[in-house]
C-alpha cells in the first residue's frame, strides 16, 4: 500500500470521526445573541421565553431560563466581579461572584441534559458583547461542546436614535448619562467577536424601522435564526423609554441621594427595583436631544461608522433623521414633585429590621479610669434590610458603662464613629474605634450597640448588643 493511499485513508477515519462526534452534538448551530444596548433585547427575549415550551416541544429550538444564562457568563472570568451582570446586582467580593458563576454553570448543564435534541440553541443576553475577550474564547470552547457551529447575532442601532433611549435607560438604573454621554464602541465590540468567534459567524443588523424585517425586531429576529412565526407567543415590550418629566425626576432623586452620602450604595439593579417603575409612571413629552451633545456622539461614533461602511458596507447613523429632535428642555420638578422625591428618597433609606451583632478582636477587660481605648470590631448585618448611613441619620456605635450598683455613666461623648455608608444583608464592617472609661474606679459593665442617630438604637430593631465586664483602676 502506498504512502498516499495510507494517507488517503487515514484522513477518511479522522473525518468520520469527527463527523460522528459532531452528530453527538445536541445542536445544530447555537444563536448567541449580543444585543446590543437599546436595540429590542427585552422583547425577543420575552417573546422567547413565553414560547420556550412550544419551540422547544417541536424541536425547534432550545431557550434556557434567564437565571442560568445571564450569568453564566462570569463562569469563564477568572475574575466575576468583573462581569457585567454581576456589577450590575452589585456583587463585590470574588468568592461570591465565583459561588453565583459555578451555581448557574451547574444549572445550566442540568437544563441541557434535560432539554430535548434541537435544531437551535439560543443564549441572549446584552452583556455577552461587553465580556473580555479571553472570557469570550473560554464561553466559545465551551459552546462548541454542545453546538456544531455558533452563530453571533449582533445589533446596531443609529447614534441618535440610541442617545435618547440611553439617557432614559441609565436615569432609569440611577446614572446621570449627562456626565458621560453614552456611546457604544461598535467597532470594538465587532472586532472582539470577530477574532473569536470569526467573521462569517458574525450577523449584524441595523435597528431601525427600515432595516429590520417588518420593521419589527421580533420578527428580524426569528427571520435570522429561521425560526417560523407561527411557534411563537408575541407580548407587549414593557421596556418603554422615561419622558422628559420623568428624567428630570430620576436625576433629582439621584441628586438627593448623592446628598445624602448614600447614591455610591446604590447599584443599578437596586435603584432601579425602588425607582424605575416610578420613573416609567410619569407624564411628559419626548427626552430633547441636545445640539451639543448630538454633535459629541456623531465625533465619538465616526470611527465604528467608518469601520462598518468598510468592512460590511452598512451605514451606522439614522437615515430618515427622524429621531433627532433639537429643543430645549422644558421640564422641571414641581415643589410637589420635589417633596414626593424628598420623601421618596427618605423611605428608601429607611429601615426597621434591625438584626445584627457587633464583635471585637480585642475587648478591653481591664482599662485605666478616663483612658481612651481602641479596639477592632465587626459588625454583621442579619436582617433582611439593607441599613442606610445617611447625612441626617447617621449609624454610629453607641455605647454605656453600668456600674455595680445598676448606675449608668454616660461619657461625654458615648459615641464613636464608623465611615459606613450602608451596610447590605449578610455583610459584614470592620472598623477600629475608640471608647472612653469612665472617671471613677470600679467594676463596670460595657454595653455596646449601634444607633441611627435622630431615629433609634439597633437594639430597638432587634439587634443583639454586646456586653462586657471591664475592671477599671
Amino acid at each position: 500500500m502506498s504512502r498516499d493511499t495510507i494517507f488517503s485513508n487515514t484522513l477518511q477515519v479522522i473525518k468520520k470521526s469527527v463527523f460522528k462526534f459532531d452528530f453527538m452534538k445536541k445542536f445544530s448551530v447555537t444563536y448567541l445573541h449580543v444585543g446590543t444596548d437599546k436595540t429590542g433585547t427585552s422583547s425577543i427575549q420575552e417573546m422567547m421565553e413565553k414560547s420556550r415550551i412550544e419551540l422547544e416541544k417541536r424541536g425547534v429550538a432550545a431557550y434556557p431560563p434567564p437565571h442560568t444564562s445571564l450569568p453564566l457568563g462570569g463562569y469563564f472570568y477568572d475574575d466575576p466581579t468583573r462581569y457585567v451582570h454581576f456589577v450590575e446586582l452589585g456583587i463585590t467580593e470574588k468568592e461570591a461572584a465565583k459561588s453565583r458563576a459555578k451555581k448557574a454553570l451547574q444549572d445550566f448543564m442540568k437544563w441541557i441534559e434535560k432539554a430535548a435534541p434541537c435544531e437551535r440553541l439560543v443564549l441572549s443576553y446584552e452583556g455577552y458583547a461587553t465580556m473580555e475577550k479571553a472570557a469570550l474564547e473560554k464561553m466559545r470552547i465551551f459552546l462548541e461542546k454542545h453546538s456544531r457551529s455558533i452563530n453571533i447575532i449582533y445589533y446596531f442601532r443609529p447614534p441618535a436614535s440610541y442617545l435618547r433611549s440611553a439617557i432614559s435607560q441609565s436615569v432609569k438604573f440611577g446614572r446621570d448619562p449627562y456626565k458621560q454621554l453614552p456611546i457604544v464602541n461598535h467597532k470594538a465590540n465587532i472586532e472582539k467577536l470577530e477574532s473569536v468567534f470569526g467573521r462569517k459567524n458574525i450577523i449584524l443588523r441595523k435597528y431601525d424601522s427600515f432595516s429590520l424585517a417588518g420593521g419589527d425586531v421580533v420578527n428580524d429576529f426569528l427571520k435570522v435564526c429561521d425560526i417560523n412565526s407561527d411557534y411563537i407567543k408575541r407580548t407587549k415590550n414593557e421596556n418603554e423609554s422615561l419622558s422628559d418629566a420623568g428624567v428630570s425626576v430620576g436625576l433629582e432623586i439621584i441628586r438627593q441621594l448623592k446628598k445624602e452620602c448614600v447614591y455610591d450604595t446604590f447599584f443599578p439593579a437596586h435603584f432601579y427595583s425602588l425607582f424605575g417603575r416610578f420613573l416609567n409612571s410619569i407624564p411628559g413629552g419626548e427626552i430633547p436631544i441636545d445640539l451639543i451633545d448630538l454633535e459629541k456622539v456623531a465625533e465619538a461614533s465616526m470611527e465604528s461608522a467608518d469601520f462598518l461602511k468598510k468592512n460590511y458596507g452598512m451605514c451606522l447613523n439614522d437615515d430618515s433623521g427622524s429621531y433627532i429632535e433639537i429643543k430645549k428642555s422644558e421640564a422641571t420638578t414641581s415643589s410637589k414633585q420635589e417633596a414626593l422625591i424628598k420623601w421618596l428618597v427618605t423611605q428608601s433609606l429607611s429601615f426597621s429590621d434591625g438584626r445584627g451583632e457587633i464583635t471585637l478582636d480585642n475587648p478591653p477587660l481591664k482599662t485605666q479610669a478616663g483612658e481612651k481605648l481602641y479596639a477592632d470590631c465587626t459588625i454583621i448585618n442579619n436582617s433582611c434590610n439593607t441599613w442606610y448611613s445617611t447625612t441626617k441619620n447617621p449609624i454610629n456605635i453607641g455605647y454605656f458603662w453600668t456600674d455595680s450598683l445598676g448606675e449608668k455613666w454616660s461619657a461625654l461623648k458615648n459615641r464613636a464613629s464608623l465611615q459606613l455608608s450602608s451596610l447590605h444583608p449578610r455583610q459584614a464592617y470592620r472598623s477600629e474605634i475608640s471608647l472612653f472609661s469612665p472617671t471613677q474606679p470600679g467594676s463596670y459593665r460595657l454595653e455596646i450597640s449601634l444607633v441611627r442617630e435622630n431615629q433609634f438604637w439597633f437594639e430597638e430593631v432587634g439587634f443583639t448588643p454586646l456586653s462586657l465586664s471591664v475592671d477599671v483602676t
